[in-house]
Protein backbone atom coordinates (compact mmCIF):
# COMPACT_ATOMS: atom_id res chain seq x y z
CA UNK A 1 0.00 0.00 0.00
CA UNK A 2 1.34 3.33 -0.82
CA UNK A 3 1.52 5.74 2.14
CA UNK A 4 1.91 9.07 0.91
CA UNK A 5 0.19 11.03 -1.66
CA UNK A 6 3.01 10.80 -4.14
CA UNK A 7 0.59 12.89 -7.28
CA UNK A 8 -2.82 13.40 -6.76
CA UNK A 9 -3.41 14.16 -10.33
CA UNK A 10 -2.43 10.37 -11.55
CA UNK A 11 -4.35 8.70 -8.75
CA UNK A 12 -0.85 7.63 -6.72
CA UNK A 13 -2.45 8.57 -3.45
CA UNK A 14 -1.80 7.61 -0.04
CA UNK A 15 -4.03 4.14 0.53
CA UNK A 16 -3.99 3.31 -3.28
CA UNK A 17 -2.88 -1.04 -3.63
CA UNK A 18 -0.60 -2.50 -5.55
CA UNK A 19 2.09 -4.97 -5.99
CA UNK A 20 5.73 -5.28 -6.29
CA UNK A 21 7.01 -6.13 -9.64
CA UNK A 22 9.92 -5.14 -10.37
CA UNK A 23 13.24 -3.51 -8.55
CA UNK A 24 15.66 -1.38 -10.44
CA UNK A 25 19.15 -1.77 -8.82
CA UNK A 26 21.72 1.30 -9.47
CA UNK A 27 25.38 0.49 -8.88
CA UNK A 28 27.64 3.10 -8.12
CA UNK A 29 31.43 2.84 -6.66
CA UNK A 30 30.52 -0.97 -6.80
CA UNK A 31 27.46 -0.72 -4.10
CA UNK A 32 24.24 -1.84 -5.64
CA UNK A 33 21.61 -0.03 -4.29
CA UNK A 34 17.95 -0.10 -4.92
CA UNK A 35 17.11 3.44 -7.36
CA UNK A 36 12.82 2.76 -7.94
CA UNK A 37 10.50 0.17 -7.42
CA UNK A 38 7.86 -0.62 -10.20
CA UNK A 39 4.38 -1.26 -9.23
CA UNK A 40 1.55 -3.16 -10.86
CA UNK A 41 -1.10 -0.95 -9.32
CA UNK A 42 -4.86 -2.78 -8.95
CA UNK A 43 -6.58 -0.10 -10.55
CA UNK A 44 -5.26 -0.04 -13.84
CA UNK A 45 -5.67 3.41 -14.43
CA UNK A 46 -3.59 4.98 -12.09
CA UNK A 47 -0.58 6.23 -12.23
CA UNK A 48 -0.33 6.68 -15.86
CA UNK A 49 1.98 9.55 -16.01
CA UNK A 50 4.44 7.09 -13.89
CA UNK A 51 5.27 4.50 -16.00
CA UNK A 52 8.25 4.39 -18.12
CA UNK A 53 10.60 2.23 -19.64
CA UNK A 54 13.29 1.02 -17.37
CA UNK A 55 16.47 -0.70 -18.80
CA UNK A 56 15.03 -1.03 -23.02
CA UNK A 57 11.94 -2.49 -21.71
CA UNK A 58 8.45 -1.21 -21.77
CA UNK A 59 5.97 -1.79 -19.23
CA UNK A 60 2.50 -0.99 -17.61
CA UNK A 61 4.29 -0.65 -14.13
CA UNK A 62 4.48 2.66 -12.16
CA UNK A 63 7.77 3.35 -11.05
CA UNK A 64 8.51 5.04 -7.72
CA UNK A 65 11.77 6.34 -5.90
CA UNK A 66 12.41 7.15 -2.61
CA UNK A 67 11.04 10.00 -0.29
CA UNK A 68 12.62 12.17 1.69
CA UNK A 69 11.81 13.43 4.84
CA UNK A 70 13.46 15.71 7.42
CA UNK A 71 13.34 14.99 11.12
CA UNK A 72 14.18 16.98 14.11
CA UNK A 73 17.57 17.86 15.15
CA UNK A 74 18.49 17.41 11.23
CA UNK A 75 17.88 13.62 10.41
CA UNK A 76 17.05 12.98 6.96
CA UNK A 77 14.61 9.63 6.72
CA UNK A 78 15.17 7.65 2.81
CA UNK A 79 12.21 4.77 2.27
CA UNK A 80 10.07 3.82 -0.50
CA UNK A 81 6.59 5.45 0.70
CA UNK A 82 4.88 2.05 0.64
CA UNK A 83 4.01 -0.58 3.44
CA UNK A 84 2.93 -4.35 3.22
CA UNK A 85 -0.69 -4.51 3.90
CA UNK A 86 -2.82 -7.33 3.77
CA UNK A 87 -5.75 -5.32 4.73
CA UNK A 88 -6.90 -2.28 5.48
CA UNK A 89 -9.84 -0.22 7.64
CA UNK A 90 -12.68 1.28 6.75
CA UNK A 91 -11.92 4.51 6.68
CA UNK A 92 -9.00 4.14 4.16
CA UNK A 93 -11.38 2.51 2.16
CA UNK A 94 -13.89 4.88 1.87
CA UNK A 95 -13.77 6.11 -1.82
CA UNK A 96 -12.38 2.53 -3.13
CA UNK A 97 -14.19 0.25 -5.12
CA UNK A 98 -12.41 -3.38 -5.59
CA UNK A 99 -14.08 -6.51 -7.44
CA UNK A 100 -13.32 -8.39 -4.15
CA UNK A 101 -13.41 -7.53 -0.64
CA UNK A 102 -13.39 -9.46 2.98
CA UNK A 103 -15.02 -7.80 5.50
CA UNK A 104 -14.84 -8.19 9.37
CA UNK A 105 -18.01 -6.09 11.30
CA UNK A 106 -16.09 -7.14 14.30
CA UNK A 107 -14.74 -3.86 15.44
CA UNK A 108 -17.18 -1.44 13.91
CA UNK A 109 -17.62 1.47 16.17
CA UNK A 110 -19.37 4.60 14.39
CA UNK A 111 -22.36 4.77 12.43
CA UNK A 112 -22.35 4.42 8.82
CA UNK A 113 -18.84 2.71 9.34
CA UNK A 114 -20.75 -0.92 8.45
CA UNK A 115 -21.89 1.19 5.17
CA UNK A 116 -18.35 2.01 3.77
CA UNK A 117 -17.42 -1.51 4.61
CA UNK A 118 -19.81 -3.39 2.83
CA UNK A 119 -20.38 -1.36 -0.59
CA UNK A 120 -17.26 -0.87 -1.69
CA UNK A 121 -17.59 -4.36 -4.15
CA UNK A 122 -18.81 -3.84 -7.35
CA UNK A 123 -21.02 -6.76 -6.96
CA UNK A 124 -22.72 -9.20 -4.05
CA UNK A 125 -20.09 -11.76 -5.67
CA UNK A 126 -17.32 -10.12 -4.80
CA UNK A 127 -18.37 -9.48 -0.87
CA UNK A 128 -17.14 -11.64 1.99
CA UNK A 129 -18.53 -10.96 5.38
CA UNK A 130 -16.93 -12.39 8.50
CA UNK A 131 -17.68 -11.65 11.95
CA UNK A 132 -21.26 -10.50 10.94
CA UNK A 133 -23.88 -8.73 13.46
CA UNK A 134 -26.73 -6.88 12.36
CA UNK A 135 -26.10 -4.61 15.65
CA UNK A 136 -23.19 -2.88 13.95
CA UNK A 137 -25.23 -1.74 10.85
CA UNK A 138 -26.74 1.22 12.15
CA UNK A 139 -27.06 4.93 11.31
CA UNK A 140 -26.43 8.13 13.27
CA UNK A 141 -29.60 8.91 15.34
CA UNK A 142 -29.70 12.52 14.47
CA UNK A 143 -29.59 11.22 10.49
CA UNK A 144 -32.69 8.42 10.94
CA UNK A 145 -34.89 11.30 12.54
CA UNK A 146 -34.25 13.52 10.04
CA UNK A 147 -34.74 11.67 7.33
CA UNK A 148 -38.40 11.06 9.17
CA UNK A 149 -38.96 14.79 8.99
CA UNK A 150 -38.62 15.08 5.05
CA UNK A 151 -41.20 16.05 3.28
CA UNK A 152 -41.29 12.54 0.17
CA UNK A 153 -40.69 13.82 -3.29
CA UNK A 154 -43.24 13.20 -5.75
CA UNK A 155 -43.59 12.92 -9.27
CA UNK A 156 -46.26 15.57 -9.45
CA UNK A 157 -44.18 17.78 -6.60
CA UNK A 158 -41.85 18.01 -9.68
CA UNK A 159 -43.87 18.16 -12.18
CA UNK A 160 -43.19 22.70 -12.44
CA UNK A 161 -39.69 22.04 -12.97
CA UNK A 162 -39.96 19.95 -16.45
CA UNK A 163 -41.58 21.12 -19.17
CA UNK A 164 -43.62 18.23 -21.13
CA UNK A 165 -44.22 19.36 -24.51
CA UNK A 166 -46.89 17.18 -26.42
CA UNK A 167 -45.76 14.63 -28.92
CA UNK A 168 -45.34 15.81 -32.89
Amino acid sequence: MVTRNLDVEDGIVNGCFGKIANIVNKTKDGIDTVQMLGLQLDNPNTGKKHRKRVQGEEDDLVYIERSEETLRKGAVRRQFPIKLAYACTAHKAQGMTMENAVVSLKKIFEPGMAYVALSRTTSLRGLHITDFSEKKIYADPTVTASLGNMTRATFKGIMPLLQQEPAN
